[in-house]
């Protein structure tokens, strides 16, 4: 009995690649013959997001607009003081979240190199 074709499988038989069957894998030629055409099984990392678009999302948060209204307000009604110790702890607190999610970016190829994943060959 044939395997069904699906999107992400194809047919191996069909593009010319060897006898791929699902449930036994590649064999190893074939292996290094759909590697040496095709590249490796990876996919490409994202595109890294800019520090200003960062910011820009993160003075885009309910806390961030209503702790600067509250500011604002405290301004207009004369308490100066309180409007500036508002202003900087939510700039400063902008800045922090901006920098850790610039510094997250790189996760993922950070855990690429701890290590190698290693696989065992399957017994059939």
């Amino acid at each position: 009995m044939e395997a069904p074709e699906t999107p992400l499988l194809g047919s191996s038989r069909q593009a010319g690649h060897g006898t791929f069957e699902p449930s036994l894998g590649l064999s190893s030629g074939e292996a290094a013959q759909r590697r040496a055409e095709d590249g490796p099984n990876q996919l490409d990392p994202p595109p890294k997001e800019g520090l200003l678009l960062i910011f820009v999302r993160q003075t885009q948060s309910v806390v961030f607009l209503l702790t600067s209204l509250a500011a604002a307000v405290s301004y207009s009604c004369g308490d100066r003081h309180k409007a500036m110790i508002l202003i900087t702890v939510v700039v400063f607190v902008c800045l922090l979240n901006t920098f850790g999610e610039y510094t997250s970016q790189d996760a993922g190829s950070a855990l690429c190199k701890m290590g190698k994943l290693q696989t065992r060959r399957a017994i059939a």
